[in-house]
C-alpha cells in the first residue's frame, strides 16, 4: 500500500508517519509533500493507494485535487481530506473513495481516524487480491464456504508469524464470530467449497498453480491457503 502525505503541519506529519509505521505492516510512505501542486504529477505517474491531504494553507483546494485525481488512469486511490467544517465543498463527502476527517485541536484523534480508514482500505485491497487468486482456481463465489475461505486466508495473512498456525484453534473461531457460525461449520463450508473447486477447475490449471504433476496430488487446505498468501505478498 503506497501512501502520499500532503501535510504542512510538521507536528501532525510526524505523528501520522510514526503511527502508520507502528500500525500498518503493508503500508509504505511513498512520498511527503508540503505543497499539493508538487504531489499531483507524482500521483498520476505511480500506483498510489492512499492520499492524505491537509486542506489548510494549501495552494490547491480539496475539490481541485479531487478533480485531478479522478482523471487518473492507473488508480483510484482512497483520499483522506483533513478539513474544517467551513471548508468542505458541497457533496464532497458523497463521492466514493473519499473520507473526510474534521480538523480538531487534538492531533492524536485526527491520526487515529486516519489509521482506521487506512486499515479498512488495506483490508479491502488484500481481500481483492485473495479473490483474484481464487478466481484463477475457479472457486464459486456464490458458495458461502468460499467466503469463509477468503476470511480465513485474510486472518492468516495478518499474522506476523503464521508458521505454526492452527486453523481450528486460531482461525476458524475468528471467522465463525464474523459470520455468526461455529468453527466446525466454517471448516465444513470451506471443505465443500474446495471440493467444488476441484470439480470445476481444469486439472492443468491446478497442476500449474500448485506445481504438482498429477491430479491425485490435490493440495490440502493449508497448502492452498499458504500458496495464495505467497502469491499476494
Amino acid at each position: 500500500m503506497n501512501i502520499i502525505l500532503i501535510e504542512n503541519n510538521k507536528t501532525r506529519l510526524k505523528i501520522i508517519i510514526n503511527k502508520i509505521s507502528q500500525s500498518i505492516n503493508d503500508a509504505k510512505i511513498f512520498s511527503i509533500f508540503f505543497d499539493a501542486s508538487e504531489a499531483i504529477s507524482l500521483c498520476n505517474k505511480n500506483n498510489i493507494d492512499v492520499i492524505i491531504f491537509d486542506g489548510s494553507c494549501q495552494n490547491v483546494s480539496s475539490i481541485t485535487l479531487l478533480n485531478i485525481v479522478e482523471k487518473f488512469n492507473n488508480s483510484k486511490p482512497l483520499i483522506i481530506f483533513i478539513l474544517d467544517y467551513k471548508n468542505i465543498p458541497t457533496n464532497l463527502d458523497k463521492k466514493q473513495n473519499i473520507k473526510i476527517i474534521i480538523k480538531k485541536t487534538n492531533d492524536n484523534q485526527i491520526v487515529k481516524e486516519i489509521i482506521t480508514e487506512i486499515l479498512n482500505e488495506n483490508e479491502n485491497l488484500i481481500i481483492e487480491k485473495i479473490k483474484n487468486e481464487l478466481k484463477k482456481l475457479k472457486f464459486n463465489f456464490s458458495h458461502i464456504g468460499t467466503n469463509y475461505l477468503i476470511k480465513s486466508i485474510y486472518e492468516i495473512y495478518k499474522l506476523e508469524d503464521n508458521t505454526n498456525v492452527n486453523l481450528s484453534k486460531n482461525i476458524f473461531p475468528i471467522v465463525g464470530d464474523n459470520f455468526n457460525k461455529n468453527p466446525n461449520t466454517i471448516h465444513s463450508g470451506i471443505k465443500r467449497s474446495i471440493s467444488n473447486m476441484y470439480y470445476d477447475c481444469e486439472e492443468s490449471i491446478i497442476n500449474e498453480y500448485f506445481n504438482c504433476y498429477c491430479f491425485d496430488e490435490r493440495p490440502k487446505l493449508k497448502e492452498i491457503i499458504f500458496k495464495i498468501i505467497s502469491k499476494i505478498k
